[in-house]
């Protein structure tokens, strides 16, 4: 069993140290040799991005920003208490949603921006859209 969100790219990274490749240009972490050893997995943030959505979790908290043409929009979940993302807490935890989204950043800036995302700009209306069908909202 385990307790700690992983991601589909630990599994890449977890093969390749198995088989003796090492890991190094790859997103995910191992998640084998600490199961293995019965040790935690460390714990690691988790990133998402799709068009101007971004989103990251840390802990038990989910950010989600979209890039809006008026400037970017913010929405923060912890989902120990909300499973289900229904309370957005941006406006009680400013602080919060400043640190993770400085983290948001680092990570955007640190991969190559991909082809789709330099010419397929949408329409903010088509933001909302695809935001409801992200995240499921009624």
């Amino acid at each position: 069993k385990i307790d700690s969100p992983i991601s589909s790219l630990d599994i890449g990274a977890s093969l390749t140290k198995l088989v003796g490749l090492g890991a190094k240009d790859l997103d995910g972490q191992d998640i084998i040799t600490p199961l293995i050893k019965n040790k935690p997995i460390a714990k690691s943030d988790l990133f998402w991005a799709s068009q101007e959505i971004f989103a990251m979790r840390r802990g038990n908290h989910k950010l989600i920003r979209i890039d809006y043409s008026t400037g970017p929009k913010f929405w923060l979940f912890d989902l120990a208490s909300d499973p289900g993302e229904k309370i957005n807490l941006v406006e009680s935890a400013k602080e919060r949603v400043q640190e993770l989204n400085a983290v948001l950043n680092h990570w955007i800036a640190s991969h190559e921006e991909p082809e789709f995302r330099k010419t397929d700009y949408l329409k903010d209306e088509q933001k909302n859209m695809r935001l409801r069908e992200w995240m499921q909202f009624d």
